[in-house]
């Protein structure tokens, strides 16, 4: 008895075993799809070409959701960002940056006008941030929903904007260009609002994403959590990956916006995954989306709260986007080796020392200036401090040399 005890248990480790590893594999497939559909940076693209991304929310108490969803879109690689919001958050949004374009005409009069001329510019909408749960925009959210998800344009509700769906889950069933993102809170009202009260056991949270996802007939669930959990019903792909301890405000919002920008990637590379799927992995761009979104997302909040810690805060966030998207998706494309630029005809010499590039302008420069812009070219690169003291004492005294000599000429002149 013993023994079969103790085969039973080896074999459940093995079993388990092999399962992380068939994940770790498929995640890994997933992470290489997205990495396909990021757009290279060619001199040759065109503005808008990588994404115009919608955000619609916003109301007087809350301005900050779709400021971060808009701009986080913009971090991301999205080229324009645009913002639907009531009248009375226009001028907020707009005060928190000139990189966003903001329409503030979330009525339903004035939202009829622009209708036309905004969102048929765009790629991707995302609906919910911030927007509020006025009852008399649930109607107004659902028929933006639906209007738009049955063009083909991929749809991210979020927030308050679940809230309104719930209220006629039928309305988006079958749209499989939808993506929701609920968190532990708004995806238990989801399940209760499609199962009649009934409850999510603790221990099935991934069953329960997927069998939501499969009665809405394929619309993309993103549950956030510890884990975030994402299925459309057919996969379930778990983003496990560190992220901050830290629960303040705005980090839904920075998914929904970076979420908003892999959407237009992977639509626009479809035949990615026709190959993926001729392989066996059948993959949906919205899943694969939602996944590069989790991992870009919950890297940007790890590198963020190791700054910042107990003082971490979305914007935080926001500006570690860049870095994070790099080390994740990184370029491949050799950076430009000119060894001459700028204007003014300042010389840029390429000193190399120790790995690091220091950059350094040489012209009429001052003592003080040849020293700032030292200072600005080394950029934390300590290890070529010897370099360019070096280049900065022989700088300083070719500049005394060129001052003792126009000296020189003036007094000859005289």
């Amino acid at each position: 008895m013993i023994h079969l005890a103790l085969f039973r248990r080896l074999n459940l480790l093995k079993l388990l075993s092999r399962k992380a590893n068939m994940c770790t594999e498929r995640h890994c497939e997933v992470l290489e799809v997205v990495r396909r559909c990021v757009p290279k940076l060619d001199a040759s693209s065109r503005k808008g070409q990588n994404g115009r991304i919608c955000v619609i929310g916003g109301s007087y108490q809350y301005t900050g959701a779709p400021y971060f969803a808009a701009i986080s879109a913009l971090k991301t690689g999205a080229d324009l960002s645009f913002v639907i919001c009531a009248p009375e958050a226009g001028q907020a949004i707009k005060a928190y940056s000139p990189e966003l374009i903001v329409f503030p005409v979330l009525t339903q009069d004035a939202f009829a006008e622009v209708q036309e001329e905004v969102l048929s510019r765009v790629d991707v909408i995302i609906i919910g941030p911030g927007i509020g749960r006025r009852a008399e925009l649930v109607p107004f959210i659902l028929r933006i929903v639906c209007e738009m998800a049955r063009t083909g344009m991929p749809i991210v509700v979020d927030a308050d904007g679940l809230n309104a769906v719930m209220t006629n889950l039928d309305a988006i069933r079958g749209l499989k260009n939808i993506v929701m993102t609920p968190n532990a809170t708004e995806f238990d009202r989801l399940f209760k609002a499609e199962f009649e009260g009934r409850v999510i056991v603790t221990e099935d949270t991934l069953g329960a994403v997927k069998l939501l996802a499969a009665k809405l007939q394929n619309v993309t669930i993103v549950r956030k959590g510890p884990t975030d959990i994402i299925s459309d019903g057919i996969h379930v792909l778990e983003c496990a990956e560190p992220c901050s301890l830290r629960r303040c405000g705005g980090q839904g919002d920075v998914l929904s916006g970076v979420l908003g920008t892999f959407l237009h990637w992977t639509r626009r590379n479809s035949e990615l995954f026709v190959e993926s799927n001729s392989g066996g992995a059948q993959y949906t761009p919205t899943l694969v989306a939602a996944y590069g979104a989790c991992r870009l997302t919950r890297e940007s909040s790890r590198c963020a709260f190791e700054r910042h810690r107990r003082g971490m805060v979305a914007s935080d966030m926001v500006r570690e986007i860049p870095q994070c998207f790099t080390r994740i998706f990184p370029d491949l494309q050799p950076p430009s080796t000119s060894s001459r630029s700028g204007s003014g005809g300042e010389e840029v010499m390429h000193e190399k020392y120790a790995g690091s590039i220091v950059l350094l302008r040489v012209g009429n420069l001052t003592k003080h200036g040849l020293l700032g812009s030292i200072g600005r070219s080394l950029g934390g690169h300590f290890q070529a401090v010897v370099v360019c003291l070096h280049i900065l004492l022989v700088s300083i005294g070719c500049v005394e040399e060129e001052e003792a000599e126009a000296e020189g000429r003036n007094r000859h002149r005289k």
